[in-house]
């Protein structure tokens, strides 16, 4: 399992919630992992290469445009 996704396991046993709860962002191959693992994914500005791990992109620089798509995906 990726660093980031025991990180990410770990954090949410410490606060008591469940890994497909969660939501994850981020903008590389290092997050490839963690996308196939949380349900709602955000890539930010993301590497070309995530394009077939997720169902939406964000592209700019308001990050309230990127947490909006999680908004609407739930």
């Amino acid at each position: 399992m990726a660093a980031k996704v025991k990180i990410a396991n770990r954090l949410c046993a410490e606060m008591g919630v469940e890994l497909d709860e969660g939501v994850a962002y981020g903008a590389s191959m290092s997050d490839a992992e963690i996308f196939v693992t949380v349900p709602v994914v955000v890539p930010i500005n993301a590497d070309h290469h995530l394009s077939g791990l997720v169902r939406q992109i964000y592209t700019g620089g308001d990050l309230r445009e990127g947490y909006e798509l999680v908004r609407r995906s739930r």
